[in-house]
């Protein structure tokens, strides 16, 4: 049985494979980190902006 994520646990998968710190995101999203840890547990949807900047901030990381 293959195992299917959302793109959002793909994120999350991504940012902690990379040692991410979520005020490190934050910071970049303007945003307080419980924002994005209640983004990442489903509990929260922040603006469409936050969002994309999350995402970016992981897909461009180095």
């Amino acid at each position: 049985m293959k195992m299917q994520f959302t793109e959002k646990e793909m994120f999350k998968m991504q940012r902690q494979k990379l040692g991410i710190k979520l005020a490190e995101v934050a910071k970049y999203a303007k945003c307080d980190p419980s924002y994005l840890s209640k983004y990442e547990k489903g509990k929260y949807e922040p603006s469409p902006k936050i969002i994309n900047a999350y995402k970016e901030y992981i897909a461009n990381y180095q």
